[in-house]
């Protein structure tokens, strides 16, 4: 059930954002770059992943699991300024568990992953 509903608010999610359609690029170099996760499970997410290309990923720096119910800002590396603003991304549970990939647009601003 929590699976399900998870599945359900992660579609939902990656709807509303491909609906935006927005493309560009990480170009910018005196600004970082942010994004923030919700955590809206009972299980501690222990890493993000993500991807370009959607078949090689790299974890995202995580100092600790984000809590159930915590929401934290991430700040992208500088070494991803030169890639597209459209990422796949997924996360990965304290049991083990990952979400299946989703693709996001982190040019957007006030962006909020909910997992």
């Amino acid at each position: 059930m929590l699976l399900r509903n998870h599945a359900r608010k992660l579609i939902l999610s990656i709807c509303a954002f491909a609906l935006l359609g927005v493309s560009g690029t990480f170009a910018q170099s005196d600004e970082d770059y942010t994004f923030k996760v919700h955590n809206t499970t009972r299980v501690p997410i222990r890493k993000i992943l993500v991807s370009e290309d959607g078949k090689k990923y790299v974890a995202f720096r995580l100092k600790s699991d984000i809590q159930p119910g915590q929401v934290r800002q991430l700040v992208w590396d500088e070494d991803t300024d030169d890639q597209s603003c459209k990422q796949y991304i997924k996360a990965v549970y304290a049991d083990g568990r990952e979400t299946r990939p989703a693709i996001f647009d982190f040019c957007k601003e006030d962006l909020v992953l909910k997992f």
